[in-house]
Order: structure tokens, then C-alpha cells, then sequence
């Protein structure tokens, strides 16, 4: 029996949809290989999962059964899990002790030690807390943790406890990532371990320089209104410091990293054994990494670039001195190799190199692409002919995570006909020794009555205005009699640092969308990530104009489909799609006859530094292009109906941004629907809220395509 597919159904338990395991680690040894799903009843929950790699057996180590063990998140993780875009619960992170005898797990501001032999819970400091960020030091003694930004760790020998920093305040905090370190360049760490546990370094982050604003957030039950430090494009950014407390002595030192007075610390870390920092400067077009030898900091890479040069945490110590390192200096992204201050690339020029996962014996093993960058796959590299051996070969998304010593690697991966797998795999050749999950549809899974009715999608390419090659994606729409036509909605999110079309089991809110009679397109514009920095260059204080000129283009493909009606095409888009959203209804013509915008922004100038000026430059220097890349001016050539939607207490596109464009449609008198959800953030991920506005949506699309 075939059912279509409700959007009740589809956010309701238990889960339907099958995502990648999460969180895969290798025990210190590689004899287990342990790994997070969502739980078979409950969406909203992240159970943990242990496999023998000798046997291939699993077993499921944490469940629902642990709930007790949860206490109140610390404002330091909720902040940190809106970042990280989590939205589950359950095990949200844990990490190995070194002698695998047993597993740190935070759970919801609580810190506990679970014993694998005995499957048995111990407290960690349980009269300290909420706890926030808690991690354990490199060899495994110390468990630490921030509790209202301030840090402490407990010896894990003795269970005495103690307080590392005693300074935190409205504006200071120690030992955690700041708002943009975390919101932008996706550093979520504040405090880093020396590799022998004798000192602990830290950042101190004083917010005063940013001035007081305040934002309301509304509830169900009234409005609150929230004081908040929010670096607007333009304005001052916290003052971060780096910080070293050593054990022995309790000394603190302020460490002297070479920071100019608007750079960002973007990266700490020890690289064997010598810390090691990236600086950007506050442009975005200088990055330097700096290692701390004999007290000194000395350059070991410098790159620039006339538009911007993208983060990543692709930094690895060979044990011998020497050093790798990721850049797309050269077009795509290549693996360098060499002494600092003379890394060069040995990967070949075709190679896109998104992630370093693991370097032994003069190998290294990395993941990217070769022929499309719709794929992801584990390659082999010789660090002395920089030859590249592809690993993985099933087709599809790979996400490898890499045992040398045990010469095994674990894929996570998928394809738009396979479901979500996890194979352990012969590091040597890549081939597979066992299926350690396989999120096989049969009978008795939930998705099993959608199945047969399971849209595939096509995968195809569009060439932009500059000749650049755009990938697109076409899910087509569910019961079409032949020679009929239907509608088709344009999912568009087309910013920058991110990748919709991928040969990967799709979201199931494609299948919703079919189900209900519109084909899905979805296309990868210029300023998309993972196609190297030639391609993301042309929205390069452009934006909004060049990626929608691309959505434009890759239209003309779906007049070759028989069953498209191009006169009854829509697009969405959430956060930047919303924004992608907007713009495609006021340049595109009547190419895009309805839309749905949820929390857009509408005026860059009212986002954040990092993320703006990186795209946009400094709003006074770069004022025309911060007005030619504003949605309100375009307004006035808005014609198809429109749908806007936000959460009331969104902190990260603020609900500024809709409120503008109200007032702005109001005073041309263009009409518009409206939903805003009281209490809600950015992620408008609430389960009644998405159930809700997913409603909606499918209504809209109904009544104007």
C-alpha cells in the first residue's frame, strides 16, 4: 500500500527520515567504532550506538533510558547548539577516554563518565553546573567545562575540582568562543589543552566594545526585551584574547599573539606539540598561521586574496616537522606539503580537497572530489609523488572518518537510491569488511508505505553568464498522467558556504513537495561552496546579483522536461534562500510566479561583521554596493504573490530584517501574507512550528501555482 506523504506524518514520531550517523569515532585502539542515530521513536533524540570492528556486531550503548541523567543545558551549550545548527538532544557529543575504558558524555549541562564494561554513569563535579562545552584534556585526566563563563576543570584521579578563571561578568567570558567566532567562522572551542596536560590555554572575550542594543523577542505570553551586543556590519567586534594557565604554578600569562587591532583569532590549536594560531585580518583577504616556537611566534603560511579567503580546519602535523595544510590559492582546493614557511601543493590541479582525515607513514587521506562535485570520497595521497588514490567508490556522498594504526576508515554515506549506510572499510585498498548500519527501508520501517511512491531525482547542468558550469537537481513530482504538466517549486538557499545539489538520499521535505504535486529544482549558483574560490568569486560584493541571475538561468533547463509548466513555478528559501527568494521575485520578471521567504535578510547592513563585510566590504567604504544589494529598493518590482515568515525571537537574522519589509510593502501598497512565530529562533525547527508553517506553505503554493 503506497501513501502521500503529510506534512503531520512527516514531523511526527517515530522519524521517517534515515540521516547520516553522526559523531562516528574510533575507540583509542580501533576495535570499536562508535557512532550517534536518531532514535528509532523519537525525532528529537540522538541515541548512541558501539560496533566491534572485528565482528561487524552493534549494540546500542545509549537510550532513552539515560534521560535521567539530563539536567538543564547551560546558556553557554544552548547558544553553542543554535550554532552548530542542533536541534536533537539526547547524546550531542561525547568523547574517548585514552585507554577506551570508558566514554565522557555531556548530557544537557551535566558531565558523566560511562563505564563500557559495567554500563554505569558516574557524576563528574555533580554540585558545579549547568555545565557548558565539556571536553576532556588530551590525555584524558581532566574533564573541563565552562559554567557562566567561567572555567574549571575536575581531575579525574582525585575528583577535586578547580576553577581556572574567576572574572566573568555581563561583557567577560573565559574559555569560550565568541558569537562570531562560532556563528561565522566556525570555531566552537574556547580553551585548548596542552598535549601533556601542563597548562590549558584560553580565550577571554570582552563583548563592551560592541554597544548595547536592544531586540525584543516575542512570546505567546508578551514581549521581552533582550539587551544585546550584536556586531553589526560595520561597527566593533569583542576583544578577544589568548590566555595560558598552567597547572603547576596557576599562573596565568597573557599570550602576545600578533593580532592587529581589528584581526580575528580564528583558529588555536597545537600542531605536535607547538601551539599554533590562524589571524585574519578584518577584511578577510590575509591569513596568517603563526606556531609558538622557543616563545616566539614564527609564520609558517601567509596566503592573500583580492576578494576572500575561505576558513577550514585542514591543519596537520606529519610528527616530523613538517606540516599539512589546504588552500585554494591555486583554483580548487589542494593539499600542501612541507616545512613551515614552505608548504606547496602536491595534490593534482583537479582535485578538490575539502578535509584532511589522517596522516601516517608518509600517507595522508583525504576527502573531496575529482569528477563532480556533486560526490564526496576518500583519496589516498603519497606525500612524496603528491599521486592520488581514490578509496571510495560506490557512488554518492562519502563521509570518512580515518584509523591508521588499525589500517581501517568508516564511511558514512549515501546516494539518492541508497539510504544512509555506515561501512568499515581496509584502509589499503578501500575495500569493505562490514556493514556496520544500513538504514534499509523494509516492512517494518516507517518509511516503508511511501516507498514505492519515492521520487528520484535527475541530476543535470546549466552553464552561467560567465561560462561557469552550474549543477542542478529535479525531483519530479508524484502520479503525473501522461501528457499532464505541474508546477515546480525552486528550493533555493544559494549563499555562500553552502551546497544543496548532491548525489545523497535527498530530505524527505523534497517528497513532501512531490507528493503534493510539484517537482522540486534546486541549483548550486556561483558563490556556492565546494567548487574552489574562482567560483564563489563573482558575488564578490555582489549580492543578490549574480546567483540570481544564475536561479534565472538554470530555469530555461526545465522547458526540456514534458511534465514542467514554466508558467507555474515557484521558489522558497529559508535565511539567505529567503533572501534568494525576495530578489528572484523582484528581478526575475514573471519567471517566478509565487514565493515563500522565511526569515530573509533584507539589509546586509544589518548582519553581522564577519559574514558581511567578507562578501560585502565595509558598509561605509563599499555604500553602493550595500545599497544595490538591499531588498527594499527592489520592492517596488515585486509583483507575484508572496508568502514572508519569521520567528519572533530570531537572534541571528533578526526579525528587524522582516519588519523592514512590511513597512516597505505596506508603504507601496503591494500586498503580502504574513506568519510569524512568537518565541521562535532562527531554525523555526520547533515541531508544531514546522508542522505549521510547512502547512502553510503547501496551501500557498496550492492556491498561486
Amino acid at each position: 500500500m503506497t501513501d502521500k506523504l503529510t506534512v503531520q506524518r512527516l514531523f511526527s514520531d517515530p522519524p521517517l527520515n534515515s540521516p547520516l550517523p553522526g559523531q562516528v569515532r574510533f575507540s583509542p585502539d580501533g576495535s570499536r567504532v562508535t557512532f550517534t542515530l536518531l532514535s528509532e521513536d523519537d525525532r528529537e533524540r540522538q541515541d548512541l550506538y558501539a560496533a566491534d570492528t572485528r565482528t561487524g556486531v552493534v549494540t546500542r550503548l545509549i537510550g532513552p533510558e539515560l534521560s535521567a541523567a539530563e539536567g538543564s543545558l547551560s546558556a553557554e551549550d544552548r547558544e553553542r547548539l543554535e550554532r552548530q545548527r542542533m536541534f536533537t538532544g539526547g547524546v550531542t557529543n561525547y568523547a574517548w577516554f585514552a585507554d577506551g575504558s570508558a566514554l565522557l558524555l555531556p548530557l544537557s549541562g551535566k558531565a558523566w563518565r560511562f563505564d563500557l564494561a559495567g554500563s554505569s554513569l558516574h557524576e563528574i563535579a555533580p554540585g558545579i553546573g549547568p555545565k557548558g562545552d565539556v571536553r576532556l584534556s588530551a590525555t584524558g585526566r581532566y574533564a573541563t567545562y565552562v559554567v557562566e563563563g567561567d572555567l574549571y576543570f575536575t581531575d579525574l584521579h582525585t575528583d577535586e575540582t578547580r576553577r581556572v578563571t574567576d572574572d566573568a561578568d555581563a561583557t567577560i567570558s573565559n574559555g569560550v568562543a565568541d558569537f562570531i567566532a562560532q556563528e561565522e567562522m566556525h570555531r566552537f572551542e574556547g580553551y585548548w589543552w596542552q598535549p601533556d596536560d601542563a597548562a590549558l590555554v584560553y580565550t577571554r572575550v570582552d563583548t563592551s566594545p560592541i554597544p548595547l542594543t536592544q531586540r525584543q523577542e516575542i512570546h505567546a505570553s508578551g514581549a521581552t526585551m533582550v539587551e544585546q551586543r550584536y556586531p553589526f556590519a560595520g561597527g566593533p567586534n569583542a576583544h578577544v584574547s589568548l590566555h595560558r594557565f598552567e597547572l603547576t604554578t596557576g599562573r596565568h600569562t597573557a599570550l602576545d599573539v600578533p593580532l592587529a587591532d581589528e584581526d580575528y583569532l580564528a583558529r588555536v590549536g597545537y600542531v605536535d606539540g607547538t601551539l599554533a594560531v590562524q589571524v585574519q585580518d578584518r577584511a578577510q583577504q590575509k591569513l596568517q598561521l603563526f606556531g609558538l616556537e622557543a616563545s616566539q611566534w614564527q609564520v609558517w603560511q601567509q596566503e592573500r586574496s583580492d576578494t576572500w579567503i575561505n576558513l577550514h580546519d585542514n591543519l596537520r602535523g606529519c610528527g616530523d616537522g613538517r606540516l599539512l595544510w589546504t588552500s585554494e590559492a591555486e583554483g580548487l582546493s589542494r593539499l600542501h606539503f612541507g616545512e613551515p614557511g614552505a608548504l606547496s601543493a602536491i595534490t593534482p590541479a583537479d582535485l578538490h580537497v575539502t578535509a584532511i582525515r589522517g596522516v601516517s607513514g608518509g600517507m595522508a587521506w583525504v576527502e573531496g572530489w575529482r569528477d563532480t562535485p556533486t560526490e564526496a570520497h576518500l583519496f589516498a595521497v603519497n606525500l612524496d609523488t603528491g599521486e592520488a588514490k581514490q578509496l571510495t567508490h560506490e557512488p554518492g556522498v562519502h563521509r570518512c572518518v580515518v584509523h591508521a594504526d588499525s589500517g581501517h576508515f568508516v564511511s558514512a554515506w549515501s546516494n539518492v537510491s541508497k539510504p544512509p549506510q555506515l561501512t568499515l572499510c581496509n584502509l589499503a585498498d578501500g575495500g569493505a569488511l562490514a556493514t556496520l548500519h544500513a538504514a534499509s527501508i523494509d516492512d517494518k520501517h516507517p518509511y516503508a508505505r511511501f516507498l514505492s511512491a519515492h521520487r528520484v531525482p535527475a541530476f543535470g547542468t546549466v552553464l552561467a553568464e560567465d561560462g561557469a558550469t552550474l549543477h542542478y537537481r529535479l525531483t519530479p513530482p508524484l502520479g503525473l498522467a501522461r501528457g499532464e504538466q505541474a508546477p515546480v517549486i525552486v528550493y533555493v538557499y544559494g549563499g555562500p558556504g553552502a551546497q544543496k545539489v548532491r548525489n545523497e538520499w535527498g530530505p524527505l521535505l523534497l517528497q513532501l513537495f512531490a507528493h503534493h504535486g510539484f517537482g522540486v529544482f534546486e541549483l548550486d549558483n556561483r558563490g556556492s561552496a565546494n567548487r574552489g574560490r574562482q567560483f564563489e568569486a563573482p558575488i564578490y560584493k555582489r549580492m543578490g546579483g549574480p546567483e540570481v541571475r544564475d536561479q534565472v538561468a538554470g530555469l530555461e533547463v526545465l522547458a526540456g522536461y514534458d511534465w514542467v509548466d514554466t508558467d507555474r513555478v515557484g521558489v522558497f528559501g529559508h535565511s539567505y534562500g529567503g533572501y534568494m527568494t525576495l530578489m528572484c521575485l523582484c528581478q526575475g520578471g514573471t519567471a517566478f510566479r509565487a514565493g515563500v521567504s522565511a526569515a530573509p535578510v533584507s539589509d546586509w547592513r544589518l548582519y553581522d561583521t564577519h559574514y558581511t563585510e567578507r562578501y560585502m566590504g565595509h558598509p561605509e567604504a563599499d555604500r553602493e554596493a550595500y545599497d544595490a544589494s538591499c531588498v527594499l529598493p527592489w520592492l517596488e518590482h515585486l509583483e507575484a504573490p508572496l508568502l514572508l515568515m519569521h520567528g519572533m525571537a530570531d537572534d541571528n537574522v533578526l526579525f528587524t530584517h522582516s519588519t523592514m519589509l512590511m513597512r516597505e510593502l505596506q508603504r507601496l501598497n503591494k500586498p503580502f501574507e504574513l506568519m510569524t512565530y512568537p518565541g521562535s529562533r532562527h531554525g523555526l525547527q520547533e515541531r508544531d512550528v514546522s508542522i505549521h508553517r510547512f502547512e502553510l506553505i503547501l496551501d500557498f503554493f496550492r492556491r498561486r501555482l
